[in-house]
């Protein structure tokens, strides 16, 4: 009898502990991260999600958190742009693919390529916000920047600008980092020691973290291109294909629903993947389809009502309101909160531009 009572409450607790996690499913990365991030006023949400995705790559090998450059990142992905759009041959620059060098235009395989080429560096190094008047701004001359990232091609051709030249402008606009010295604490599986590694250089801290670009894709939702589309319409889709075709060896096609799938593989694994979507401004309370916006998908949860709900680390600051915005073309709203977007699938699928994600998820 008494066996039968424990078995009885053994098989009772194991049936409320089931219920509870089919009906509540929630797979989160978040912890691995620094908390939300500013931008400001600023037109790098793509560095500002870069560095997210490389600081949790930190975290994983090092279990600690540490602070990256954003402004670094603007800096490399200028420089990238630069490099790729010279014909070392004709001693000019392509007019025929980028109008500007602003990261924007450029698409966000180039993101990886500058990754790729130039590493990373501490924050305390290069630092990305700075005090000024009293409140917190980004550290840039946004000025100078955009007269140089608003420059075409065509027009540096006619004032007989060299690569060497665009080099120094970006020097001039951006300064360089500070000499700096990072140490890192890692278990060896060879000796079964704790090392401890001093890093000098910024390719030398990518190297250590073993963020392999060439093992990443940018997956375009083909789906997300509509004929009533302001910017993301069939028309323009084959300017973005050129663009991230332009920027490296990234560039793949795929749909809406393979692409939600690959993204919860990847969650399910604790890999965060970089997500564009399709919104950026807010009018009347709803957000029009003018431009978009890259951020961090660290986690979903799958609800009783059987829909699942995304958690999109932004860099819009930390709102000490929620807010609700109804998305044009969907019948979920966005949510933000606490410095995170909320999206329901649904509108996940209707928003999502790309993804970059490790290429053997889709």
């Amino acid at each position: 009898m008494i066996k039968k009572i424990i078995l009885f409450i053994l098989l009772t607790n194991f049936s409320v502990v089931f219920n509870i996690l089919a009906r509540d499913r929630s797979l989160d990365v978040s912890d691995e991260f620094l908390g939300p991030q500013n931008q400001f006023n600023t037109p790098f949400c793509q560095s500002f999600a870069m560095i997210g995705l490389l600081e949790h790559y930190w975290y994983k090998k090092t279990k600690t958190h540490m602070k990256f450059s954003e402004k670094y990142m603007v800096k490399a992905i200028s420089l990238t742009i630069a490099e790729k759009m010279w014909i070392e041959s004709e001693q000019r620059f392509n007019t025929e693919v980028l109008q500007f060098f602003h990261p924007g235009a450029a698409g966000i395989s180039i993101i990886l390529e500058a990754v790729k080429r130039y590493g990373m560096v501490p924050d305390s190094a290069y630092p990305s916000v700075i005090r000024a008047a009293d409140k917190d701004i980004f550290n840039l001359n946004m000025e100078k920047y955009l007269e140089f990232a608003l420059t075409s091609p065509q027009k540096l051709n006619e004032l007989g600008k060299s690569l060497s030249d665009v080099r120094k402008m970006i020097e001039d606009i951006f300064g360089n980092p500070q000499n700096f010295s990072v140490t890192a604490d890692y278990f060896s599986y060879v000796d079964y020691l704790n090392h401890t590694s001093r890093f000098t250089s910024s390719n030398e801290i990518l190297q250590f973290v073993e963020f392999e670009t060439d093992e990443l894709g940018v997956f375009y939702n083909r789906d997300g291109f509509l004929p009533e589309r302001s910017i993301f319409n069939p028309e323009s889709y084959a300017g973005f294909r050129d663009a991230e075709l332009y920027g490296g060896n990234y560039f793949f096609e795929s749909h809406a629903g393979e692409m939600i799938t690959s993204i919860e593989k990847a969650i399910d694994l604790g890999v965060p993947v970089a997500y564009w979507n399709k919104w950026q401004k807010i009018v009347n309370n709803r957000l029009d389809d003018v431009g978009g916006h890259a951020t961090l998908i660290v986690g979903y949860q799958k609800t009783p009502d059987g829909k699942t709900w995304y958690r999109v680390k932004h860099s819009g600051g930390v709102n000490a309101d929620r807010k609700v915005y109804l998305i044009d073309g969907t019948t979920s709203p966005m949510i933000t909160e606490k410095g995170y977007i909320y999206f329901e699938k649904d509108t996940l699928k209707t928003l999502l531009i790309a993804i970059i994600i490790p290429s053997i998820f889709l």
